[in-house]
């Protein structure tokens, strides 16, 4: 046996190995590229109405600013047009719940718009005076964060909240 056939026969197991290795690899990555696609078309109709239910609940955001600027029919107008919307994609959000927890997400979702819709059914009903408006808009915004349906901090340290007049 020469030099060469010793060398050669000395590095086959490295060769092998390699091939091997490489081999495993395609597949663990096609699998994980299989996998993670699936995992997209799953969830792809929950990230839109994620992302539908973000741009409404913005809306009516903007619709008790509305009604706390004194602009109430534009602020009322504007919350009930929105409100369908949100709830038109928190209902397919709801059937396409594919992940472990979501459920729970989803719940913490719908008592997130009940908190917010009744503070601005609060605001266009009971509140006349923009301070007043003001401090219940601030508190009603921080306790809606903080999962509260009302409360949260001193509205008089807000911004806007000083008594000066405008």
């Amino acid at each position: 046996m020469n030099l060469y056939r010793k060398l050669l026969l000395a590095q086959s197991p490295l060769a092998l190995a390699l091939a091997i290795v490489g081999v495993v690899s395609v597949v663990v990555i096609s699998f994980l590229g299989s996998h993670s696609q699936t995992i997209l078309k799953d969830n792809y109709r929950s990230v839109l109405a994620a992302q539908r239910m973000k741009e409404a609940m913005e809306r009516m955001d903007s619709a008790a600013l509305f009604i706390v600027a004194g602009e109430r029919e534009k602020g009322t107008e504007q919350a009930e047009k929105y409100r369908p919307i949100f709830e038109t994609e928190l209902k397919v959000q709801e059937g396409n719940i594919t992940e472990a927890g979501e459920k729970g997400i989803h719940r913490g979702t719908a008592r997130l718009l009940d908190g917010l819709s009744g503070q601005v059914r609060s605001f266009a009903e009971n509140h006349n005076s923009r301070r007043g408006k003001a401090a219940l808009f601030f508190r009603a915004r921080s306790g809606i964060l903080q999962g509260e349906s009302g409360g949260g901090r001193d509205p008089g340290n807000q911004p806007g909240c000083d008594g000066a007049q405008e």
